[in-house]
């Protein structure tokens, strides 16, 4: 079990081919690594070693938005619970201006001022 974590996780050849497979055109297998990537993440165990390919995900997503945004529904996948039905998630896009547990509206004011007195 752990060792086939570990093993994974610092196989740099293996990450590097993952990394190459989201962000290489065409990805004519994208959604297949995707559907193993997401089985992979329901095991505690493999959880770090697919978040690592997150930025690339993340940022492979934008450049097609960027270069085809009437294909973002290819690109978009829907999460799915255990037995394989969509899994709807709610959340909202944080604002500064309201308080959050991160954060009041007057430190991040303050902080700002006092860089732009050095």
């Amino acid at each position: 079990g752990g060792e086939a974590s570990s093993t994974a996780t610092y196989n740099t050849k293996l990450n590097a081919e993952i990394h190459l497979a989201i962000t290489a055109e065409p990805a004519e297998y994208a959604s297949s690594l995707c559907d193993n990537l997401f089985i992979l993440y329901r095991d505690v165990k493999y959880r770090s070693f697919v978040l690592q390919f997150l930025p690339s995900f993340i940022t492979t997503y934008y450049d097609v938005l960027h270069r085809h945004p009437e294909s973002t529904d290819v690109t978009t996948k829907s999460v799915l619970d255990d037995a394989h039905h969509e899994k709807i998630h709610g959340f909202r896009i944080p604002n500064l201006t309201s308080p959050s547990i991160y954060h009041t509206p007057n430190s991040v004011s303050l902080s700002v001022d006092c860089g732009k007195d050095n």
